[in-house]
């Protein structure tokens, strides 16, 4: 890694960075990568038309450019791998045998990121106020993906780097502070970002499934679609249940009052993957985060709240505890026992489980829910007895809780919460926006003593 730093009258900066990065994930001469970076800024507070307006005590532009590189694939992934498989041949006794579980990819390189940023920083009132804006772009190309292979041509998936996806946003910051005094001080920070994805392209397809579906369900819900945002979720539109005035219309479907009815793209009254779409995304669109903290004479006192808004959530938890689905087949759960469809309960999301035609499907608008939020995610509040009175040391006697509650209307463990439930990964950027029973954050409390001699 090389950097170059220069800067003239205190006012102009310039920066520019070079690293050469390798990774033994990949063969040959595409283990090595090289990642610039440049970065310009001009300090506007220091030019004397900016200091006669008596306004700004910090004005900066900052811009930069850079690139960046990922290699998040397994050991050994581009090599031609064997899979162990035992065939009988028609006997008692299974005998093993060696297959090809993923072709060699020799070609296969670093993921690349190219990205573009133009921020403003600025202070008033004696730096009492402070804020930050920034602009960015990012284009990532190459995404390093498992692309699907034929049938025909021996099936599984194979590692590629395929297509580019552009990513968009604003981050904003406002930090603050009201009151300032000899024994009391309050600093508040509140920012914001919002971000927009998009697949741009996918070389010569629109549409891929990567990896392979969940257990649960007849389709893939981890999709990449050109046009469409990353980490979208793919399912059928789920249209509620038939009622019992719609007795007529279920029966050309084969089914009942009680019974999921689904929206289909072409009417043949069979439900066909054809029929699915794009039933959400995963990430947010908008993300918060507000941190106080206050300061009076040996008295500290933290607030943090995180939140995020727009994101959705697959909750196959409360599918598998609401439905006689698995080997079980009982429902588990004071939702779906008590409000389960019947002639006099027809207002609801719950199938009747006593149905034959029921035709119950996890990867659906059925069980997809806003995974919006408001966490508190930390306070703490700590008192410093100095080394005045003790003698020998400062202490500090410390209390603290993370995670004391959150304000969602989602009904799983978390709303930020995922699982590794794929061949993917369920928490990769590709199939984040399935909750396969996340273990739940934690509510930690914490009692500290400290001593500085």
């Amino acid at each position: 890694m090389g950097r170059a730093m220069y800067q003239f009258k205190d006012r102009y900066l310039l920066t520019a960075t070079i690293r050469r990065d390798g990774s033994s994930k990949f063969q040959g001469k595409n283990k090595w990568g090289n990642f610039p970076s440049v970065a310009v800024a001009w300090r506007m507070s220091e030019e004397s038309f900016i200091k006669n307006l008596n306004i700004f005590d910090v004005l900066k532009l900052r811009m930069s450019w850079g690139n960046t590189g990922n290699q998040a694939i397994g050991a050994y992934s581009t090599l031609g791998l064997l899979a162990e498989s035992k065939y009988g041949w028609g006997g008692t006794s299974d005998y093993p045998g060696y297959g090809v579980s993923g072709p060699a990819t020799p070609n296969l390189t670093w993921e690349k990121t190219t990205q573009y940023d133009l921020g403003l920083d600025m202070a008033f009132a004696n730096n009492r106020i402070l804020a930050n804006i920034d602009l960015y772009q990012k284009n990532t190309t190459g995404l390093l993906l498992k692309k699907p292979i034929p049938y025909y041509d021996g099936g599984g998936t194979t590692w590629v780097n395929l297509g580019e996806v552009k990513n968009r946003g604003i981050e904003f910051s406002l930090t603050g502070i009201p009151i300032q005094n000899k024994n009391l001080i309050w600093e508040s920070t509140f920012n914001v970002s919002y971000s927009k994805n998009e697949v741009i392209s996918l070389g010569d397809e629109t549409r891929l499934h990567p990896g392979t579906k969940l257990d649960q369900a007849s389709l893939n819900t981890a999709v990449l679609q050109v046009g469409k945002p990353l980490g979208s979720i793919y399912g059928y539109i789920w249209e509620g249940l038939w009622r019992t005035d719609e007795a007529e219309e279920a029966a050309k479907w084969g089914q009942k009052p009680g019974d999921n009815k689904f929206k289909e793209k072409n009417v043949n009254y069979k439900l066909e993957s054809d029929d699915a779409d794009i039933i959400g995304q995963a990430f947010p669109d908008v993300i918060l985060g507000w941190n106080n903290t206050i300061k009076w004479k040996n008295l500290d006192f933290n607030l943090f709240f995180q939140g995020s808004l727009g994101a959705d959530r697959l909750n196959l938890s409360r599918y598998l505890t609401n439905e006689c689905v698995s080997d079980s087949r009982f429902i588990t759960s004071k939702e779906g026992y008590y409000n389960r469809w019947t002639p006099e309960n027809q207002n609801t999301k719950i199938p009747n489980p006593f149905s034959s035609t029921i035709n119950s499907r996890f990867e659906t608008a059925q069980y997809l829910e806003k995974a919006d939020y408001l966490r508190l995610k930390n306070i703490s509040i700590a008192y410093t007895i100095p080394r005045a009175k003790t003698k020998f040391a400062d202490i500090r006697i410390s209390l603290s809780a993370q995670n004391l509650f959150t304000i969602t209307s989602y009904t799983g463990y978390d709303p930020e919460g995922t699982m590794d439930i794929t061949s993917n990964g369920g928490n990769s950027d590709i199939n984040a926006g399935v909750d396969g029973g996340s273990y739940p954050l934690p509510r930690t409390f914490t009692l500290g003593l400290g001593f500085s001699f």
